[in-house]
């Protein structure tokens, strides 16, 4: 019997544990830099000041080198994501892309050259104006 107590409670255990790696993240997480794939043009996510992530709907997450490359993923999937986030370009942290504006740079991965930074900061383009920009370029 006290058995039988020890092995339904490691049996919930288990079952708690699987049900919590089944969930979807709730914010960004950190790719594996220098060795994640884009999901637009498979170029490593390597310089994080252009990175990018799009959740979706199931928790798969899609990483992208540049956020040129997530606006045209966006456009192309017809999908809804979950989340959005962007790197900001000066600082090492995540913006959830209703908090994201956009400035234009010299040089992006893949050469859409722009960056993302707090859309309280002084920027370009706001986020439709941004997928926009992608979308014209290429």
């Amino acid at each position: 019997m006290k058995y039988a107590a020890l092995f339904v409670a490691l049996l919930l255990l288990f079952g708690a544990g699987v049900w919590y790696l089944q969930q979807p993240p709730s914010g960004p997480l950190e790719p594996v830099w220098d060795k994640t794939a884009c999901a637009a043009c498979a170029m490593h996510v390597g310089e994080p000041a252009f990175a990018a992530q799009w959740h979706a709907q199931d928790g798969l997450v899609h990483w992208f080198d540049d956020p040129g490359c997530l606006m045209l993923y966006w456009r192309d999937s017809g999908d809804s994501p979950r989340g959005v986030w962007f790197r900001h370009y000066r600082e090492e942290r995540w913006i959830a892309s209703a908090d994201a504006a956009f400035v234009k740079v010299d040089h992006s991965p893949m050469g859409f050259d722009i960056a993302a930074v707090d859309a309280t900061e002084t920027s370009d383009l706001d986020l439709a104006a941004a997928r926009r920009w992608a979308e014209e370029r290429f």
